[in-house]
């Protein structure tokens, strides 16, 4: 698949696109330590539903982080280079840190969004979260990528999935260059500093994601953010934070939720 580069008047971004229909789906994904390019194939493949009906984009972290970049600097740069590609309305997903972001488009630029789902996300970090990625941030600067891996694949995974992707999980950590792991750490520390105090009602435009098994932002936590944004609630059982990467039907439900009036 070919990765495309987009030039904004605020910042350079790699992006990819799949699926030959006339609506835009923009999926932000959560925090990586390697681009989310490099699994473009993976995530075409895995979104295949979406193929005929949507032009589905997935955009990568900016390529120059400041030291200092928060959720809303990455949000303005999404929403520069989703602009810039004559995308005027979307429905959008975004997992995990990619959910903060999306918040905040809500909030700042609603106009762009027909529908959202929030997936494994929460409108602030609670101290049991900090404590979690806080300890993934240590890790990263120690240089201890492995057990950076193991660390933090339990707590995001349902033990099957660790267990059956393992090898795989590993060395997608533990090859990890220098700048990729000084941009994982910029990304943990917004993420620490990311507070949604201007979290609005978005009923019935935003659907909420969990799973009661999260082990990185507590199920209370994400059922808080849908009661304040009056927002739908999707709840599984039996998985852990990266249920939008294992549940079955986890792309119909959100499929039919965009499609449903």
């Amino acid at each position: 698949m070919e990765i495309k580069s987009i030039k904004t008047k605020r910042c350079v971004m790699k992006y990819f696109t799949f699926g030959e229909g006339n609506k835009n789906l923009i999926l932000i994904p959560g925090v990586g330590i390697r681009s989310i390019t490099m699994a473009s194939d993976m995530v075409a493949a895995y979104y295949a539903p979406f193929h005929k009906e949507y032009k589905v984009y997935v955009f990568d972290i900016r390529e120059d982080l400041p030291q200092v970049y928060t959720i809303d600097e990455m949000m303005e740069d999404l929403y520069q280079a989703i602009t810039d590609l004559g995308i005027k309305k979307a429905y959008f997903n975004g997992c995990s840190m990619g959910g903060m972001i999306l918040q905040r488009m809500e909030v700042k630029h609603p106009d762009i969004v027909l529908k959202a789902v929030l997936s494994s996300t929460v409108c602030e970090i609670s101290n049991r979260s900090k404590k979690v990625i806080e300890n993934w941030r240590d890790l990263t600067v120690e240089g201890k990528l492995k057990e950076l891996a193991e660390v933090s694949c339990k707590q995001v995974y349902t033990s099957d999935y660790y267990e059956k992707y393992y090898d795989a999980l590993i060395d997608y950590h533990i090859n990890a260059s220098k700048e990729e792991t000084k941009k994982f750490i910029i990304q943990l520390d917004a993420i620490l500093k990311f507070n949604n105090t201007e979290v609005i009602n978005t009923k019935p435009k935003t659907l909420v994601v969990t799973a009661k098994g999260d082990q990185t932002f507590s199920y209370t936590e994400q059922e808080d953010l849908a009661k304040k944004i009056g927002g739908k609630l999707l709840t599984y059982e039996g998985y852990s934070h990266a249920v939008y990467d294992e549940a079955l039907d986890y792309l119909e439900k959100i499929k039919n939720y965009f499609e449903e009036d």
